[in-house]
């Protein structure tokens, strides 16, 4: 705005009028030409970040890292100086932000006080009186909810920018008393500049900053779903798989065992004859205790099969036995009754899955 003053009234003719007008259009289209240049650089910049952000995050199965770990990130999506990423319990920090308690506080008053998917204020002590304890890095707020019901956030930050007003005038307007009592107001008195300092605010978010953030929040949100797509293909892979080995168990139990059982009996009649020799008696016996522990293993395997679904409780399990076990097998398979093996100190070991002494028994 261009204003004139004059002490008297002064009449403006046409020609002076619209040698004004033509001089403000003038002055205001150049204004015009250089918002629109530098708010074209602006949305070029922020418009390359989002394009960048958009596709490391269908590059990278996680969301968070594709936001935060690479050379550009969320916080190039604006002009603030600092940034939060609060996702799937975890917090991560970019530039200059408050502390965590801090961050946490306001973090509560958010959840608390907005409701709108996206939010911005660049006077942010003037509405939440905390934060003026740090309004030197987070004068200015912008908040992009990703979900309320989690609590997870994009925050950007801006910090305080102290400001200078310059005033046409004391707003008081200071008017002089005539002698009859009458108040007059002096047109240059009342237009004296008058200076005062406003802290507390930032420097406003633009226009071009909140597009970009909007065009982010579509693609952050597309990316959010087709990780839950994802998920939810996993766990019908997931319920296939359990399904298949419900059956491979069932396979084990009944065409595993039946053998086994005809097995053992047939020992056990053998065991019966009077006239069997001392060392035929002996490998009967083990063919006996051999089968036991093979349906040993058989359970075992069908417990394995059930982990995940039940509580594992961790047991001793003597190692020294089971080596000596296994030897005497060997020696009866190999003939080698006068070999001299020596076990020295072996130390108990704790086992929470029942299939590692199948492992130990056949290693």
């Amino acid at each position: 705005m261009i204003a004139c003053h004059n002490y008297s009234p002064r009449f403006i003719d046409y020609r002076a009028r619209d040698s004004a007008k033509l001089i403000g259009q003038i002055l205001s289209s150049a204004l015009e030409f250089r918002q629109d240049e530098a708010n074209q650089h602006l949305q070029d910049k922020f418009t390359a970040t989002v394009n960048t952000l958009s596709k490391n995050m269908l590059k990278n199965n996680s969301i968070e890292d594709a936001l935060t770990l690479n050379d550009i990130n969320i916080l190039h999506a604006t002009n603030a100086t600092g940034a939060v990423l609060i996702y799937e319990n975890s917090v991560t920090k970019l530039g200059k932000t408050p502390n965590d308690t801090q961050l946490q506080e306001l973090t509560n008053w958010i959840k608390a006080n907005v409701t709108e998917t996206f939010y911005y204020t660049n006077e942010l002590p003037y509405i939440f009186a905390p934060a003026d304890a740090f309004k030197k890095v987070a004068s200015g707020i912008l908040v992009l909810t990703l979900s309320a019901e989690l609590s997870e956030y994009i925050i950007w930050f801006k910090p305080e920018h102290l400001e200078v007003v310059t005033w046409a005038g004391n707003p008081d307007k200071p008017a002089e008393i005539l002698t009859d009592g009458s108040l007059k107001i002096s047109p240059r008195q009342s237009f004296d500049a008058r200076a005062q300092e406003v802290s507390g605010k930032s420097e406003p978010w633009g226009d071009e900053e909140i597009k970009s953030v909007t065009r982010l929040r579509t693609e952050v949100s597309y990316a959010i779903n087709q990780k839950a797509g994802a998920i939810r293909m996993l766990n019908e892979r997931l319920k296939q798989a359990y399904e298949e080995l419900d059956t491979f168990s069932y396979t084990i139990s009944h065409d595993l065992k039946n053998p086994l059982s005809t097995i053992k009996g047939y020992a056990q009649v053998l065991t019966r004859d009077p006239n069997l020799a001392p060392r035929t008696k002996d490998v009967l016996s083990k063919i006996d205790s051999r089968v036991d522990r093979m349906n040993l293993m058989i359970n075992e395997v069908l417990e394995y099969s059930r982990i995940g679904r039940l509580e594992l409780k961790p047991v001793e399990v003597n190692v020294a036995a089971i080596i000596d076990d296994h030897i005497k097998d060997l020696k009866i398979a190999y003939n080698a009754d006068h070999a001299n093996i020596i076990i020295k100190n072996t130390p108990n070991v704790q086992e929470t899955q029942p299939w590692c002494r199948r492992c130990w028994l056949t290693c």
